[in-house]
């Protein structure tokens, strides 16, 4: 899973999309998980984007998947009044996906920052 997570941050540099990961990607982290700020690009606006597009992602934590709340952890994580709280997904990826989808998934995720980015 880390090349998945490698493919689309390596996307998202190359096309300079302004973006940062949430928490860590070093040590003993799930790396079937990864989180990004996507910055100017609201969460509920990227979720809509990518569900019309064919993609599952959240902008919570699994334990709060199906819910518009703000993920807790992100607020925990970097303070109520962040802009992270309102502009970030959480991708996951199955054992089932392949480094095929992980590169259509990233070029779209960038076609659509680049779209809807303030």
């Amino acid at each position: 899973y880390q090349n998945f997570q490698k493919i689309i941050l390596d996307e998202l540099d190359k096309n300079q999309i302004d973006y940062e990961v949430n928490g860590t990607l070093e040590g003993k982290v799930s790396h079937h998980v990864l989180n990004l700020w996507l910055k100017g690009v609201g969460t509920y606006s990227a979720l809509t984007n990518l569900d019309l597009s064919g993609y599952a992602v959240s902008g919570g934590s699994a334990c709060t998947a199906g819910s518009l709340t703000p993920s807790h952890v992100l607020q925990a994580m970097y303070g109520e009044d962040s802009p992270r709280i309102e502009e970030s997904i959480r991708i996951s990826f199955g054992r089932f996906n392949t480094e095929e989808e992980i590169q259509e998934f990233a070029a779209d995720l960038v076609k659509m920052c680049k779209r809807l980015a303030k």
